[in-house]
């Protein structure tokens, strides 16, 4: 009974050491955010126009109260119909023939690569240069990223990005995109692109299509990460023994197995054990808030975006009592957000976003992937430390917390941004919300140094990357944004 309960902390400060706290500790000032009270009553009455469907009219309101990015918005209808024939194309036709002369000449590439950049910059709707170019870059990889200009697309992948960013749910892109995906073994990646494409597209005839790729690709992103993780087995038996033997602690040669085992069974799994003996600790410090509108509240928000996800895990959610604003995400979707959080946030748009940015980490399965390589690195370094911890006497859990205090990687932040404000949109939330509660950030701690700033982009960069995000996608900032109930909410947990 003893080992089981080490073994949950084990996986606990695993998982909490290793960096899945999204927002690290920061003081809440509970400082009244709507200090205009004019602007306050006008996006209460935007919020009730918008919820009764007058949009029309709940718009220009939103727009008087919020602020405007500091560049021109780019909007769906300044983006031109995609094209697929070249003869619905005005101009480009002449291009297009010298591209296509150049593709059938092996000693042309640089004809084919000059003339597919010409069309796919003056051109942008004429979808398929950008899926010959993203083809012609895929086989003549070292040719195109020795050719490109300045802020010319390089390989494949970056290509249908920048289309992407365009015409996120066009069809051949996305096969295109996600076919690119599965090549580089982003296996999962591919699933959840599949998935969006055929949850927010199901009217199209190729959503059938597109969500059996989804199981397909996560099922070989499963066996891979089976695979993985059998090697590692093998890897952490010869190295943990072999440390266990100059401890002389038998529980040290099966600790690594422990959280493997635990591993192999399951992102779900491993989310499970680790929030049971979370919540379990929280509980009996009466650190747990069990008021049911609270958590109703957060479940709601969360319901209305986990559909888009592009993943089915069975999503928990907790609220701790912590005035710090943090957030994290536990493998298999379980979730847990500070008082401090929901408290510092101005509306509920902005809790969707904070929410939306957790849950992308739990379905992009960052937290488990990090585990999984904080578990490998530290079975390599077991043995090289073990004589000097073993004579500093160095607890075994505590000496597990400090050597894995892993943080997310940039990209794995990008990721989550990219996919939670995505969501987000699609939820039918203001888009901006995850960039609003950025902002708070920025203006409560401008560039003061954290921890936090030191592993994640700093605030102010956040924020103005964000606003690109929401801009550069069409996405509109000028949505609900549940200013009233979210007050509610906030006095609620004042009073805890």
């Amino acid at each position: 009974m003893k080992k089981h309960k080490q073994l949950k902390w084990i996986v606990i400060s695993f998982l909490v050491a290793s960096g899945l706290i999204i927002f690290n500790i920061f003081e809440v000032h509970s400082a009244d955010i709507i200090q205009n009270k004019e602007c306050y009553e006008t996006l209460l009455q935007a919020d009730e126009w918008y919820q009764q469907g007058n949009i029309e009219e709940a718009t220009p309101l939103y727009r008087q109260c919020k602020p405007h990015f500091n560049r021109e918005e780019k909007t769906i209808t300044d983006i031109p119909e995609p094209v697929y024939e070249i003869e619905e194309l005005e101009g480009g036709e002449r291009f297009w023939n010298q591209a296509l002369e150049g593709l059938e000449n092996e000693n042309q590439k640089s004809k084919a690569f000059v003339y597919l950049q010409l069309m796919t910059s003056r051109y942008p709707e004429f979808i398929p240069a950008h899926i010959k170019l993203a083809e012609f870059c895929k086989k003549e990889a070292e040719f195109c990223e020795n050719s490109a200009k300045q802020e010319q697309p390089k390989t494949a992948s970056e290509v249908i990005s920048r289309v992407s960013q365009l015409y996120p749910s066009d069809p051949d892109l996305l096969k295109t995109r996600i076919e690119l995906l599965a090549e580089e073994g982003k296996f999962l990646e591919a699933s959840i692109a599949a998935r969006q494409f055929s949850i927010i597209n199901d009217d199209y005839p190729e959503a059938e299509e597109f969500g059996q790729l989804a199981d397909d690709y996560l099922g070989q992103f499963e066996g891979k990460i089976q695979g993985e993780l059998i090697s590692q087995t093998v890897f952490t038996t010869l190295l943990s023994g072999g440390s266990a033997f100059l401890r002389d602690d038998p529980y040290q040669a099966i600790s690594g197995l422990q959280m493997i085992g635990l591993m192999l069974q399951g992102e779900s799994s491993l989310g499970e054990t680790a929030i049971s003996a979370f919540v379990n600790d929280k509980r009996a410090r009466n650190q747990l808030v069990e008021d049911e509108e609270v958590i109703n509240y957060i479940k709601g928000i969360a319901g209305k975006m986990t559909p888009y996800m592009g993943r089915d895990f069975d999503y928990e959610y907790y609220v701790v009592k912590d005035p710090n604003i943090n957030a994290f995400a536990l493998p298999g979707g379980k979730i847990v957000v500070n008082s401090g959080a929901i408290i510092a946030a101005n509306s509920e748009s902005e809790i969707a976003g904070l929410l939306g940015h957790e849950i992308s980490h739990a379905v992009l399965s960052h937290g488990f992937l990090k585990v999984a390589k904080a578990n490998f690195l530290n079975s390599s370094g077991q043995v090289v430390g073990s004589v000097q911890e073993l004579q500093q006497g160095v607890p075994f859990i505590t000496r597990m917390s400090t050597l894995i205090n892993l943080a997310y990687s940039r990209e794995a932040e990008t990721q989550a941004d990219i996919l939670g404000t995505r969501v987000l949109a699609s939820a039918g939330y203001a888009a901006d919300g995850l960039r609003d509660f950025m902002a708070i950030l920025q203006e409560e701690y401008g560039d003061e140094s954290t921890s936090y700033l030191s592993t994640h982009p700093a605030p102010v960069d956040r924020v103005s990357y964000l606003e690109k995000l929401v801009v550069d996608n069409g996405y509109d900032p000028y949505r609900y944004m549940g200013i009233k109930r979210h007050q509610e909410i906030k006095e609620r947990l004042r009073n805890f």
